[in-house]
């Protein structure tokens, strides 16, 4: 293992993309927790981030912090790799601690996917199949696609797409990633802050702005973007299959949860599930806390 770090909070965040953090007063809350970037491409750590491809052992000390939040994680590791993430989730976690995942909900989809193909085959409408390729790309598409955006991307942008269809699956995100006229909170590579907002070293800005450059050389010329972004999902779970791999990494008394309820102390206080436009689910997802 390497060097262990000493987290300044005994909270701990863990995310692939910032979109849930989609305004001021969200980032600003991360201040509160230390953070792991689930990232392949290169980024600066910070006094209170890291980068991790969470393949290899957390830097931390056993019994660490008393939450954890992974944030839409898991389905980007394969069950192999999610047993010991699982794993370092438990031995970095305090006793008594929670640990709360949150993960596409292969429910959701399969119901959707089966709904709109039975609505289809009773009535073989334009609408309805509209509605059922939408209910297939769901389910499948970010298993299966070769390049970044996969066949989602490409019926977005055409407009080919109910978005009170696309609201029910995915709350805000489809927004958030397509929609270039929703405004949204960033952390811009260039500008000279940490990711909490908090104005940076001069140091670190200058890592900041060579590591944005580099990132966007490595996509270009490698042409492999959904490797470097891990994008693509390697896995997706249902409550029953997510809670037998948090079972297997002795975390106990696993329930299921929603976007704007947990047993983490304090969480209305962040409640960093709820979109920002209204009492709705950012991204509707399968929500599992676990106590070790």
């Amino acid at each position: 293992m390497s060097k262990l770090l000493t987290p300044f909070s005994e909270k701990l965040l863990l995310f692939r993309m910032e979109g849930f953090l989609d305004n001021p007063i969200k980032r600003s809350l991360v201040k509160d927790w230390f953070v792991v970037r689930f990232a392949r491409l290169p980024y600066p750590d910070e006094p209170q981030l890291i980068n991790s491809t969470l393949r290899s052992p957390l830097p931390f000390a056993d019994n660490s912090f008393t939450s954890i939040y992974a944030y839409h994680v898991c389905e980007h590791l394969t069950i192999e790799e999610n047993i010991f993430f699982l794993k370092e989730l438990h031995r970095v976690l305090k006793p008594g601690g929670i640990c709360r995942l949150s993960t596409p909900d292969l429910v959701l989809k399969a119901k959707e996917y089966l709904r709109n193909l039975e609505a289809y085959t009773a009535d073989n409408s334009i609408k309805n199949y509209m509605a059922y390729y939408w209910g297939s790309l769901t389910l499948v598409d970010q298993l299966a696609r070769t390049k970044s955006g996969g066949r989602m991307a490409e019926a977005y942008n055409s407009g080919y797409r109910d978005n009170s269809q696309l609201k029910y699956l995915f709350g805000d995100t489809m927004d958030y990633i397509f929609d270039p006229k929703v405004e949204i909170y960033k952390d811009n590579g260039w500008k000279r802050t940490y990711f909490n907002g908090q104005r940076a070293s001069f140091g670190f800005w200058i890592k900041k702005i060579l590591g944005a450059a580099l990132r966007k050389l490595l996509v270009r010329l490698t042409k492999t973007p959904l490797y470097w972004w891990q994008e693509r999902e390697a896995w997706v779970y249902d409550n029953v299959s997510l809670s037998q791999l948090m079972s297997e990494a002795s975390f106990e008394a696993i329930q299921i949860k929603d976007y704007n309820t947990s047993d983490i102390t304090d969480w209305s206080k962040y409640n960093f599930d709820q979109s920002t436009h209204g009492d709705y689910a950012f991204e509707p997802s399968l929500f599992l806390e676990g106590r070790k």
